[in-house]
């Protein structure tokens, strides 16, 4: 049978590899550490693959589970690309940008204001 593939799944699976425990990544995704268990249990069942071995000090991968991994990095990295790039159509802001500043303002100040337009206005 096949299975399509729920966004949601992968992001639990990586929060779960990246933190070490359910607890860790409960913590990271703002949800309840039984939450990402179950998640993990339901990815597991649907693979038919075990993905983590639960150790005493918390989740290590196995080798199917690091396999997995690099794809779902692939994955993760292709949707946050989509959410730019769809940001970026949406905003009335594209193009260029020129800035003239004083010496000891493009030093200090400058940059950060930059950093904050840009993550506003990606395009």
């Amino acid at each position: 049978m096949f299975y399509m593939m729920d966004w949601n799944d992968l992001r639990f699976f990586l929060a779960v590899a990246r933190g070490g425990s359910t607890v860790a990544a409960a913590r990271s995704l703002a949800v309840n550490q039984s939450t990402v268990a179950r998640r993990i249990a339901v990815l597991e069942e649907v693979f038919g693959l075990r993905l983590f071995d639960k150790k005493r000090d918390g989740y290590r991968l196995t080798p199917e589970g690091q396999a997995l991994l690099e794809e779902a990095i692939l994955v993760e990295q292709s949707v946050q690309a989509l959410t730019r790039r769809a940001t970026a159509l949406d905003s009335a802001f594209t193009g260029s940008l020129r800035v003239t500043t004083a010496e000891g303002m493009a030093l200090g100040l400058v940059p950060q204001l930059l950093n904050e337009f840009h993550q506003r206005y990606p395009g």
